[in-house]
């Protein structure tokens, strides 16, 4: 594959048209619909970013743990009679070395607080931060302008 000698980089005023497109065609095109939104994300303005941490980070680590309990890394230590306890038998033994993926494997299924039951108990949620509550106000403040002022006008 031969090297590429060109890189595509917008300029400035295509950006300017990108971005005056989308606005036009969303806050002044559906201006109670942007500002409903808007105006309903400023009640949990932390919630997007919440969702994004768990879609990227919580779930995608649930689900390798739970991975390893159904090999037989359990909380306790390795299953009997599992994949892992087979495995164990035939590669290690009753040593097994520090740093193999082995030792990592069998760590990371000891984590507790990764079963179904730990699920139903949740803690309430802390109150937000004041840059949250700014951010929020920020949302409200936004979507009731962009309702007001692109609202349909009488001729």
């Amino acid at each position: 594959m031969p090297p590429t000698s060109h890189i595509a980089i917008f300029p400035p005023d295509q950006i300017a048209e990108i971005v005056s497109r989308a606005y036009n065609l969303t806050v002044v095109a559906h201006p109670y619909i942007y500002g409903f939104l808007l105006m309903m994300w400023s009640y949990h303005p932390d919630a997007p970013f919440k969702a994004i941490g768990y879609l990227t980070w919580t779930l995608p680590k649930r689900i390798f743990v739970g991975f390893l309990r159904c090999l037989g890394f359990g909380e306790e230590g390795i299953e009997p009679d599992s994949y892992a306890s087979r495995y164990q038998s035939t590669h290690y033994g009753s040593f097994i070395p520090e740093d193999s993926l082995f030792a990592r494997y069998q760590s990371y299924g000891a984590v507790p607080g990764y079963s179904e039951r730990d699920d139903i108990h949740h803690e309430e949620a802390p109150e937000p931060g004041i840059w949250w509550k700014m951010f929020g106000w920020g949302l409200y403040i936004s979507g009731l302008s962009a309702m007001l002022v692109y609202g349909p006008r009488k001729a």
